[in-house]
């Protein structure tokens, strides 16, 4: 099945794995959906090309891989559900992203065009002071 004209286009910013069979499944080919969310932890970023990679669960292996992808140039970032930059995420950060999908030349690719990162807010009481 062919994904939408502007879908089907090459695009620079995707996010490729080898692990997708694993964390998708495989099997017979269904209608799925254009975007998805992934949650995972930040393994590494180079912010130079806007790669990111991160660990996924994937549940019909029972453990976590490391996928790799790239960052929509236009990608909102959000910690805690305030507006961020790509600077202010950090290894190991819990993160939700969505991603939109694109099927080239038989392989599937991920752009993310969302990055919630998700933090323990901090204690911000103080000890009283004598």
């Amino acid at each position: 099945m062919r994904m939408p004209g502007s879908l089907a286009k090459p695009v620079f910013a995707l996010l490729v794995t080898l692990a997708m069979p694993a964390l998708t499944g495989c099997g017979k080919e269904k209608a799925k959906p254009e975007h998805d969310t992934r949650q995972g932890r930040v393994a590494a970023i180079n912010k130079d090309t806007g790669v990111m990679e991160m660990w996924v669960y994937a549940p019909k292996l029972q453990k976590e891989m490391r996928v790799q992808g790239r960052l929509d140039p236009n990608v909102e970032i959000l910690i805690n559900g305030a507006t961020a930059t790509l600077d202010d995420v950090q290894i190991d950060d819990k993160v939700n992203v969505v991603v939109r999908m694109v099927k080239k030349d038989g392989e599937r690719s991920f752009i993310a065009t969302k990055v919630d990162v998700i933090r323990p807010v901090a204690e911000t009481a103080t000890a009283p002071t004598p």
